[in-house]
């Protein structure tokens, strides 16, 4: 369990590195909120046009394989931009290339990992729960203590040496993966899964499990809300806390305090109610009250004390619908059904970001009490779901455990 945590750690630091700082970069030269929002869409388009193939791949070729391959073509890739150019934050050419490698690779390792964890859980004996609260706990730190790293890099001046560090994030992942690799006593023969399955079979096993397109669609309120908060993370900065940089720091360590302090309440006591939507409601409110404290300028303890609910119910949440839809899906599948998972992910991210990046020209205040209401507006639609269930409109009752 130590290198599946250990490798997930790193890579989640690697892009939460990479995203705030062009971010920072971007936002600090431009003052546009759209700068920012440019490099959540463009990593979101990117994933939309290639889950479906990643997603084929990792059934055909198997998880371990297409995880490995995966990181060591991308921090080859860091190491040689590195390499190549000296001044990264001023050439253009740069940061695209970076950008690119990093999205590219993203759909691979995304898809494996989702199915590696079930292979994890049954190799190790454990429940899925336990295996997904350590990915929960490593995906929300390792992006948070990528973006502290980040803002004291852009703070001290050296965010030429972000290629670099990224790279060896990379190295430490892929080192980590093998020994993973290495220990992993599956029951399944990986090379075959995918063979007999085309994407008809996966829409049809969709159709007749319809709880796992709902749970996929909940889980994205998850996304959505870190998208928008790692979104007015600069701007909070600057408008509440006078641009000190340290507040960056602050925030995002507190976020990530928490949410490992739940992920390891989860890895321990299993005290999780299966398939419930509240702690998606409770992650949600709590973002949704930040950014409302963000409009009332209100007291910084008020802030801190939201952001810490906010990081601790998110990993909650993310356990709950990551296991079900597990739990939900046959092993030959999981590979395209994460494929589908995250192409309804990062449809409702980019919508959900385009919004509130359409709302800046508002002013900071505004623009966050109308982030809080976006995200409020999400809480409608299980109610929804639960009057359409009732009135047998839409059955989501059909699917059944899948191992």
């Amino acid at each position: 369990m130590f290198y599946f945590g250990f490798a997930d750690f790193f890579i989640n630091a690697a892009r939460g590195l990479f995203t705030l700082t062009i971010g920072l970069v971007l936002y600090n030269e431009t003052g546009e909120l759209w700068s920012f929002a440019m490099v959540y869409l463009s990593e979101l388009l990117i994933t939309i046009f290639l889950q479906g193939f990643s997603g084929t791949i990792v059934d055909k070729f198997g998880e371990k394989k297409v995880l490995a391959n995966s990181l060591l073509l991308v921090f080859l890739w860091f190491l040689s931009i590195f390499l190549i150019f000296d001044d990264f934050e001023q050439n253009t050419l740069a940061v695209v290339l970076l950008a690119v490698g990093l999205n590219l690779s993203t759909p691979f390792i995304r898809n494996a990992y989702f199915k590696i964890t079930a292979s994890v859980a049954e190799s190790l004996d454990v429940a899925i729960d336990k295996a997904n609260a350590v990915l929960s706990s490593t995906l929300q730190a390792g992006q948070i203590i990528g973006m502290v790293v980040a803002g004291l890099m852009v703070e001290l001046e050296v965010v030429s040496l972000v290629p670099g560090l990224i790279f060896a994030f990379f190295f430490m992942s892929y080192f980590a993966i093998l020994q993973l690799n290495r220990s992993l006593k599956s029951k399944h023969d990986e090379s075959k899964d995918g063979e007999a399955h085309s994407w008809r079979d996966v829409f049809a096993y969709l159709q007749h499990n319809k709880k796992i397109v709902l749970f996929s669609v909940y889980g994205s309120f998850d996304f959505v809300a870190i998208a928008i908060f790692n979104l007015l993370l600069a701007p909070a900065v600057a408008n509440i806390f006078d641009g000190q940089g340290r507040w960056l720091s602050i925030l995002d360590l507190v976020f990530a305090i928490f949410a490992l302090f739940a992920g390891i309440i989860v890895a321990k006591a299993m005290i999780l109610k299966q398939e419930s939507f509240v702690y998606t409601f409770l992650s949600v409110s709590s973002a949704a009250l930040l950014f409302v404290l963000y409009s009332l300028d209100a007291h910084y303890i008020f802030i801190l004390f939201a952001v810490a609910s906010f990081g601790f119910f998110i990993s909650f949440s993310t356990v709950v619908w990551n296991s079900a839809i597990q739990n939900l899906t046959e092993h030959q599948y999981k590979g395209r059904v994460s494929s589908v998972r995250y192409i309804i992910v990062s449809l409702i991210v980019a919508l959900g970001v385009v919004i509130v990046s359409s709302l800046n020209h508002y002013g900071f205040a505004q623009l966050s009490l109308y982030s809080g209401g976006v995200l409020s507006s999400m809480l409608l639609l299980p109610l929804g779901v639960f009057v359409l269930n009732k009135l047998s409109i839409i059955d989501f009752s059909n699917s059944e455990k899948r191992v």
